[in-house]
């Protein structure tokens, strides 16, 4: 008889096994549900290397505020630990370096919003470009949700909406889903004043480039006659834009609509603009559906069917009424100044 190898267990004794038996993959997704911090992960990749292999494709879950101090920095570039959320709010000038040795293949959340312009001009510093530059060539099929600064600046000599540099940048981003975008009161008051109508073909642009986009954050829009087509958008929110109205707006899925900031700005400008008309009142008595307000409610009304909510005002309890397109503007409106009176 053949005697047994000797790596045989014998009778009565067992075999033993250990973490390390697992396979790479499988130790990638333990440690990725014990959602380790930046130590966590320092100390797991410390304890050999087949640790080290598996923490470099676990995601950093906490957000990653840069900048950082610099030997923390070393070891998130060393050791290629993934970003997943990343914050800076200062100016790329000083904190640009720090991103470029960031491993950004699996970054789902961006916040880049430093207000970084070139002094006394309304246009982004190049050391910010550079870093949106960066973050889109690592994280353009991964990012969902981006929180940026915007400009006007042209790429091309032409007039079309792709000579924009923001809106190469933005649409980048194809996987889109919530998007927050910042001018500057400057820009906002140039458009204004000029007539043009390059803040309007920025944002169409980025809509337009961004099929899975469902929330839109805007502030100081650049436009005062916004005209916005989307299939999949459900939250619009335009926010510190004092010269910002609605021209067109087709959103079938539009379920929020949050217009100058808050009942109580928005009537206000209501009644600076149109003296006499307070929603669902005017000088006529009642009269809501006209005016200023009427007309943005018909808007909504031909281009929003499953609008809910306006200003934080519940209108989904006019749906499935029947109600015709004067009627529905009337009581919209008069549900919104209802609710502002209230909070006189």
């Amino acid at each position: 008889m053949s005697s047994l190898p000797c790596d045989t267990p014998s009778v009565g004794e067992e075999s033993t096994t250990s973490i390390l038996d697992l396979p790479q993959e499988i130790l990638e997704a333990v440690f990725t549900l014990l959602s380790p911090d930046l130590d966590d992960l320092v100390a797991l990749s410390s304890v050999c290397r087949q640790f080290r292999f598996a923490c470099a494709g676990v995601p950093l879950r906490a957000a990653l505020h840069v900048p950082v101090p610099d030997p923390r920095l070393d070891v998130l570039s060393s050791r290629g630990f993934p970003v997943e959320v990343l914050c800076c709010r200062e100016a790329a000038m000083f904190v640009g370096y720090q991103i470029e040795r960031l491993n950004l293949s699996r970054l789902r959340t961006a916040e880049l919003v430093a207000n970084d312009y070139i002094t006394g001009r309304h246009e982004l510093s190049p050391h910010y470009v550079r870093v949106l530059d960066r973050v889109s060539s690592r994280a353009a099929g991964s990012l969902r949700h981006l929180l940026a600064n915007l400009d006007m600046k042209r790429e091309g000599p032409g007039g079309l909406i792709g000579d924009f540099r923001c809106v190469r940048l933005v649409t980048s981003f194809k996987n889109l889903t919530f998007l927050s975008v910042a001018f500057t009161q400057g820009i906002e008051l140039q458009q204004k004043v000029t007539g043009r109508d390059d803040g309007q073909k920025v944002l169409s642009g980025i809509v337009d480039g961004l099929p899975k986009l469902k929330s839109l954050y805007i502030f100081c829009c650049p436009t005062d006659r916004l005209e916005l087509k989307s299939e999949s958008l459900e939250k619009l929110h335009i926010y510190k834009s004092e010269f910002a109205a609605v021209r067109e707006l087709k959103a079938p899925k539009l379920r929020k609509f949050m217009f100058h900031n808050s009942l109580a700005e928005y009537f206000a400008k209501v009644e600076a603009n149109q003296p006499g008309e307070r929603g669902g009142e005017n000088e006529g008595g009642r009269g809501g559906g006209c005016g200023e307000a009427g007309a943005l409610f018909s808007i909504l009304y031909e281009g929003c069917p499953e609008l809910e909510s306006f200003n934080g005002v519940n209108l989904g309890c006019l749906k499935g009424r029947g109600l015709g397109k004067a009627e529905w503007c009337y009581y919209a409106v008069a549900l919104c100044f209802k609710k502002y009176r209230s909070q006189l």
